[in-house]
């Protein structure tokens, strides 16, 4: 419906709108005050736009409520809406701004909710380089040590799960593959829990270690990761088992 452009001249803001909150005339006043929206809901701040849609329908026919309208600069401001339906179909409502005390702590309000926008964009770029320090943590936690020519050792640290295995899966096999290694010695003295996908995530690890021809030694292994392992019948995984580092170092014939 084309916008008329009655009652122009008055002093305040003042808006026709029928009960789809339709802009059907407004003053002058409304014009310099406030955006040129053909929804009256569009000038009034998301927080107030519930408000208004609960009270400004036509069985209230006289009412005034307080919200906050957003200017034609974007500033958000505490105005008085007074409203008179017509009829079921159209509405007068005049619009008039709270004193200057209300202004101030509505400017600061909308300096408030900036900062906190940029807080919160802040927060998302702190938790993108924490991610990318816990994927680095993940990387460091079972790191390559050529012992010799032939051997070398993998210590495990910490709670391994399937994120923390595939994160380092590619780049141990790389490191492997160019150091040539024939046999890789994974000790788990220090590490935590071995969650179930991890436990998988670590038998596809060592699948892939097979075919490219290591022979496997697992060091250190505690009683709750040995059940952990026994669960998914690690018998079957073409591994060998040493109570510990120092053992597995002494057969091998290198030392630490």
């Amino acid at each position: 419906m084309q916008e008329r452009m009655t009652n122009r001249n008055l002093p305040l803001p003042t808006f026709k709108i029928d009960k789809n909150f339709e802009i059907l005339e407004r003053s002058m006043e409304a014009e310099e005050v406030f955006r040129l929206e053909r929804s009256f809901l569009a000038l009034v701040d998301v927080e107030s736009q519930e408000k208004v849609r609960e009270w400004l329908r036509p069985e209230h026919e006289q009412v005034s409520l307080e919200v906050n309208m957003l200017t034609s600069n974007g500033e958000l401001v505490l105005v008085d809406v007074y409203v008179g339906w017509e009829s079921e179909l159209h509405a007068e409502v005049l619009v008039i701004k709270k004193d200057e005390a209300f202004s101030r702590v509505l400017g600061q309000l909308t300096k408030l909710r900036a900062r906190l926008q940029d807080t919160n964009i802040e927060l998302m770029h702190e938790k993108e380089r924490l991610e990318l320090l816990a994927e680095e943590n993940r990387r460091l936690s079972a790191p390559f040590i050529p012992l010799s020519e032939e051997v070398g050792l993998v210590p495990m640290f910490g709670m391994l799960d399937r994120e923390k295995i595939q994160s380092i899966e590619v780049k141990l096999l790389q490191e492997i593959y160019e150091d040539s290694a024939d046999t890789i010695i994974f000790d788990f003295t220090a590490s935590g829990e071995v969650t179930n996908d991890g436990v998988r995530a670590l038998k596809s690890m060592f699948k892939s270690l097979a075919i490219m021809g290591c022979e496997l030694l697992i060091a250190g292994v505690n009683q709750e990761v040995a059940r952990s392992f026994k669960q998914y019948e690690v018998q079957k995984w073409n591994i060998s088992f040493i109570h510990s580092l120092e053992r597995a170092l002494k057969s091998m014939d290198v030392t630490s």
